[in-house]
């Protein structure tokens, strides 16, 4: 008892370095979030590549199987009008393998179009990550070199014996003077 208190604790004070780690610089932060929804729109890209071949493929077998299946029924309908029960019974063997065969192809073309369109979604959710990191890098990236620029006008409010909440216009109106 009292040791899983102590390794809590401990755990608690490791965590509070690794955040202050964390969120010392939140730009890194944000550039490894960044690279991390590049790396994410990278891989939807060889996704889609992989399965938009997979998916034509499978579609032009279904294709042709369909057209297997069709011309299968119509030897089936032929040797049966021509009374021959043999062949007719022959090929409706065939054709049941054929539609059975269809019925995979068309399974696989199924799936294969669902992976694809996860890799679509993949995609579309990286890249709207991308924009919004993006747009947060920016703000930051703003927001710090104002900081930066109020702390140069506080350094300099000071070394003039100004109040700090004096606006820019009088501190510039002092300097220009």
């Amino acid at each position: 008892m009292i040791l899983r208190k102590l390794w809590h604790t401990l755990m608690a004070q490791i965590n509070k370095i690794a955040n202050v780690f964390w969120t010392a610089d939140p730009i890194a932060q944000m550039q490894y979030e960044y690279d991390q929804a590049v790396a994410q729109l990278k891989d939807g890209r060889e996704g889609l590549e992989q399965y938009r071949a997979l998916v034509e493929r499978v579609g032009r077998q279904a294709a042709m199987d369909k057209q297997h299946v069709g011309k299968l029924e119509a030897q089936v309908k032929a040797y049966l009008t021509a009374g021959d029960r043999d062949t007719a019974a022959r090929f409706a063997l065939e054709l049941q393998k054929a539609k059975q065969d269809l019925a995979e192809n068309e399974g696989q073309l199924k799936l294969h179009e669902e992976a694809y369109g996860n890799n679509v979604a993949k995609i579309k959710h990286a890249g709207k990550k991308l924009s919004d990191v993006r747009g947060k890098i920016q703000k930051y990236d703003a927001e710090l070199k104002m900081s930066r620029a109020e702390a140069e006008m506080a350094k300099l409010a000071t070394a003039f014996n100004f109040d700090v909440t004096t606006d820019f216009g009088q501190i510039e109106q002092v300097i220009r003077v």
